[in-house]
């Protein structure tokens, strides 16, 4: 199981600087969050879940905007 380490204030911070950014840049925070957790598996646990909550945070942006 993947650790947690993203607070409450973590996700109300991503979700404030997501409605910022253009798609474009959304979609390249993703793609970025995506590579750090995979670069985080099998070594650091609570870095790559942080990063995956992050990039699950910005892509909900994405999603919102892109349907």
């Amino acid at each position: 199981m993947i650790a947690n380490p993203a607070t409450a204030q973590d996700f109300a911070k991503w979700q404030r600087e997501a409605k910022r950014l253009s798609i474009d840049s959304l979609r390249y925070v993703v793609q970025d969050c995506q590579e750090a957790a995979q670069a985080m598996h099998g070594w650091n646990p609570e870095r790559e879940g942080y990063y995956i909550d992050q990039g699950s945070t910005f892509g909900q942006e994405l999603t919102r905007r892109t349907k």
